[in-house]
């Protein structure tokens, strides 16, 4: 939610070695088009299989990061014989707790005042991914606060969060979707969570797996809500043997 493939860019060198790699803003996100649409999970997870059948790609290990996370669940529950792996990052969608400074975002007026584009509010919400906040570097202020400044860059991202979210945390309805579609995966599954997750709290990933038939669940300590970035090369070495592997990883 607000992220771009610069959070990927700790691991796209390594999977290269091993794996043709696609790292994409989805609409409304980075710096892809934000048209006016009616933003949600299924409507962004829709994209996906347009995406790789642009790309002549009929099947992919796909990875995705917290509402990645998410949008690749509903990924494999709709569309299994496309999705060969499955690699879920602190994903949201497995329970109604989430941070105060999300809840906040989806109050109607005070949240258009919350994404006001600002380098003091992207260090803000970049500390809080974080268990460490010295990984957040001025490079990475500067990239956030370049995107939050795009045209239309705050409607998508209200809209996005809205659907989702609600002052007392995540929605009820979207929790309920997200381990229905889990209960459908098929595929094999790797869930990550960072134990220092202050966004979405550990016991979600024990969620995660125990509705998920074929995942199984790694934890990275002093780690927060972007295992990929905080722990990248750790990461890298727990996710590229998942994927190699001919079964469910070593």
């Amino acid at each position: 939610l607000g992220g771009s493939v610069e959070n990927w860019q700790p691991n796209i060198d390594a999977f290269a070695e091993k794996f043709r790699g696609y790292a994409l803003d989805l609409p409304g996100f980075g710096r892809s088009d934000k048209p006016d649409v009616p933003y949600s999970v299924p409507y962004l997870a829709e994209f996906i299989p347009e995406f790789l059948a642009a790309q002549g790609i009929k099947k992919a290990s796909v990875v995705g990061n917290s509402l990645g996370g998410a949008i690749a669940v509903h990924l494999a529950s709709a569309y299994p014989d496309m999705v060969e792996k499955l690699v879920l990052v602190d994903p949201a969608g497995f329970g109604t707790e989430s941070h105060i400074l999300l809840r906040l975002i989806s109050v109607p007026s005070l949240g258009e005042i919350l994404v006001r584009p600002s380098r003091k509010g992207t260090t803000k919400v970049l500390t809080a991914l974080f268990y460490d906040p010295s990984v957040v570097t001025k490079e990475m202020v500067e990239v956030g606060f370049e995107i939050a400044c795009l045209p239309g860059y705050s409607r998508s991202f209200l809209a996005t969060a809205r659907s989702v979210l609600t002052i007392r945390g995540t929605k009820g309805a979207f929790v309920k979707s997200t381990l229905e579609r889990s209960r459908q995966v098929r595929c094999p599954t790797l869930v990550i969570w960072g134990k220092e997750d202050s966004l979405l709290p550990l016991e979600h990933g024990y969620k995660a797996v125990g509705a998920i038939p074929e995942a199984r669940l790694h934890l990275f300590d002093a780690c927060g809500h972007c295992p990929q970035i905080e722990q990248a090369e750790a990461f890298n070495l727990t996710v590229l043997p998942f994927l190699r592997a001919e079964e469910n990883g070593p």
